[in-house]
């Protein structure tokens, strides 16, 4: 499956390919036992396709080579912390703006998870907290009670800390180890699955508070319910507002179907 998306757009391969991996990663070891089958087959899933989708590429591509060795953009294109849980236009963005002085992030950095999403982040990271002071150290990443969106959820995290690129910029060496990596020139797109899986999360976790309110008050779960679905809504409709104004002030010409065609010569 991963190996047909990357014939649509090739970075949805290595997007799927590290997917595979930090599952593997968060899932092979369970129980106290290590689970090799389950490690091979996630191992081959993220490799294969991307061998198969190198021969066809060098087969078939008529200019190898062109890309230089040094892509630039790794460093540049990478996720942040503001891109992924503040907005970055709208009304809410002038709010951040105005209280912590939050600037508008490159557009390969923007995963905004929503605000629902920040409430159930700050509801995470007081939980992870409080689970760190009682030391409970076994559970301690035990995001949820669903035990495969957790191990999905803990893959996310680590897909977004390779988007934030954090471990590069503390050992830059490892560029000069592993060359092809300097070939992701927007590391910020790994953030989309953080984006997607954590966005499934924060819909499970309203969902199962909102169970809980209702043992208590039917109505204000309603009412909490209807909330968060305006939230929704509202970010929904500037973003979509934010971008169809973006689309209509940078259309490109019709080229194909103009009398005069530019001809441009390079000189080297």
């Amino acid at each position: 499956m991963s190996l047909f998306f990357g014939f649509i757009h090739p970075y949805y391969l290595p997007l799927a390919a590290m997917f595979a991996l930090a599952y593997m990663a968060t899932s092979f070891y369970k129980n106290g036992q290590f689970d090799f089958k389950k490690a091979i087959t996630l191992f081959l899933t993220a490799f294969i396709p991307l061998i198969i989708f190198q021969i066809y590429m060098f087969i078939t591509d008529p200019f190898p080579g062109e890309r230089g060795y040094v892509a630039g953009g790794f460093f540049q294109y990478m996720a942040t912390f503001e891109g992924v849980f503040l907005p970055n236009f709208g009304i809410y963005f002038d709010f951040w703006k105005s209280l912590i002085g939050v600037r508008i992030q490159n557009y390969e950095a923007f995963n905004y998870v929503g605000f629902a999403g920040q409430i159930v982040f700050i509801a995470l990271t007081f939980g992870f907290i409080k689970k760190l002071f009682k030391r409970q150290f076994s559970n301690i990443f035990n995001f949820c009670d669903n035990a495969e969106l957790n191990q999905y959820l803990q893959a996310a995290f680590l897909t977004l800390l390779f988007a934030f690129a954090l471990i590069f910029q503390w050992f830059p060496i490892l560029l000069e180890k592993f060359p092809p990596l300097r070939q992701f020139r927007s590391l910020g797109r790994f953030g989309w699955i953080f984006y997607y899986v954590f966005t499934v999360f924060t819909a499970y976790q309203i969902k199962n508070w909102l169970h809980q309110i209702n043992l208590k008050n039917r109505w204000f779960a309603i009412g909490i319910g209807i909330l968060f679905i305006g939230i929704w809504s509202i970010e929904g409709y500037q973003n979509i507002r934010h971008f169809r104004k973006e689309i209509i002030n940078n259309i490109t010409p019709n080229y194909f179907f103009t009398k005069r065609i530019y001809q441009y010569t390079f000189k080297y």
